[in-house]
C-alpha cells in the first residue's frame, strides 16, 4: 500500500474517499465526500454501557494479535484489557471498546471505533506494519480534523499505558464526529443500503 495517483475507468464509482490524501490521489474527482464508514459503528452496535469498567483498551493490528508484546503491555497497564479485532464475537468486542476510558492502538480502526464512541484514544507505534503506513492514519486523521498527529512509540513492553502523556490525548474532534458520521451516510449509495 504506497500512495500513489490513478486513474480510473467510467465503471468505477467512488462515493467517497477517506480523506484529503487519497480525494486527492483519485483523478479528476475533487469534490468526494471524506470519511470513513467505519466511524458508523456506533449507530450499528450502540454502546452496550456507559460504565467503564477499563482505564485502557489495547487494540493490536489485526498482523500483531499473538505478540507477547501486548500481553505484557495488558499486564503492565492497571485494569486494562486486550481488545482483538479480529475476534468474530462483534458484538462483545464492541462492548469491551464502549467500557474502556481510553484506547491505545496501532490499528487505524481501532482509533475510528473509538472516535466513533467518543472515547479517548491514542495511535501507537509498534514495529511496522506495511511500507507507508502512516499515510492512512494521516488522511483519516485530516479528514475528522483531528489536531494530534503524533505516534506513541511503544518501545518496551512494561509500560504503564495509564502515564501516557496528556498532549498525545486530542479530543477536540469529538465535536465535528456527529457531522462526519451524517457525511459518510449521506455518499453511501442508496441502492446499496438494506
Amino acid at each position: 500500500m504506497t500512495p500513489q495517483v490513478r486513474r480510473f475507468g467510467p465503471e468505477v464509482r467512488f462515493s467517497a474517499v477517506r480523506g484529503p490524501l487519497t480525494r486527492g490521489m483519485v483523478e479528476g474527482m475533487p469534490a468526494l465526500p471524506m470519511g470513513d464508514p467505519g466511524i458508523l459503528v456506533s449507530e450499528i452496535w450502540p454502546a452496550a454501557s456507559a460504565e467503564k469498567a477499563y482505564s485502557v483498551g489495547l487494540v493490536p493490528h489485526q498482523s500483531q494479535v499473538g505478540d507477547p508484546l501486548w500481553k505484557a503491555l495488558n499486564e503492565a497497564t492497571p485494569a486494562s484489557i486486550l481488545i482483538d479485532l479480529t475476534n468474530p464475537d462483534i458484538n462483545r468486542t464492541f462492548d469491551l471498546f464502549s467500557k474502556c476510558e481510553m484506547i491505545v492502538s496501532t490499528s487505524l480502526h481501532g482509533l475510528i471505533f473509538a472516535d466513533a464512541y467518543g472515547i479517548p484514544n491514542v495511535w501507537a507505534a509498534y514495529r511496522d506494519i506495511h511500507p507507508a503506513e502512516a499515510f492512512k492514519f494521516y488522511d483519516y486523521f485530516s479528514s475528522i480534523r483531528r489536531r494530534q498527529f503524533r505516534r506513541l512509540e511503544i518501545l518496551h513492553c512494561n509500560r504503564n499505558l495509564t502515564a501516557i502523556s496528556p498532549e498525545l490525548i486530542d479530543t477536540s474532534h469529538f465535536a465535528r464526529v456527529g457531522e462526519y458520521k451524517n457525511r459518510i451516510a449521506a455518499a453511501f449509495p442508496s441502492h446499496l443500503k438494506a
